[in-house]
């Protein structure tokens, strides 16, 4: 059985600071998607998972996925963090998305680009135009 990384995240938020809140506010959501994603998570595992009282604890299947969502986390961080060093002693530098328009781009992006050694820039250029209303 395959869970939804939203859905652990949220488990693993309630239990970790006992209510819907506070797991909303952490995982920058509201109170109600929290509880629709524990909601959707009990009803995939055919049990509760949350003992809803204040503060909010885990039943014994709530505890496990908790667990395994945490599980979870340390093994992606642990995998990140080893193909970031994969290249070599460098960590691999931070990628960054940066939209410019055609006018910032003809007159000082490139300079200003060009003028710090240590980025790597990988350039990817899509146009965008928008169609006259009338």
């Amino acid at each position: 059985m395959k869970f939804d990384p939203n859905h652990l995240a949220a488990l693993s938020a309630v239990l970790r600071l006992g209510s819907f809140e506070a797991a909303a506010q952490t995982l920058a959501v509201t109170p109600s998607a929290i509880s629709q994603r524990i909601k959707a998570l009990e009803e995939r595992v055919g049990s509760a998972l949350v003992k809803r009282a204040l503060p909010c604890s885990g039943t014994e299947a709530g505890l496990r996925l908790a667990k395994h969502a945490e599980d979870v986390a340390l093994l992606e961080g642990l995998v990140s963090r080893e193909l970031a060093l994969e290249g070599g002693d460098d960590e691999a530098p931070p990628r960054l998305r940066v939209a410019v328009n055609a006018d910032s781009l003809a007159i000082w992006f490139i300079e200003a680009m060009a003028a710090t050694p240590d980025l790597l820039l990988i350039w990817s250029s899509t146009i965008r135009t928008t169609a006259p209303r009338g």
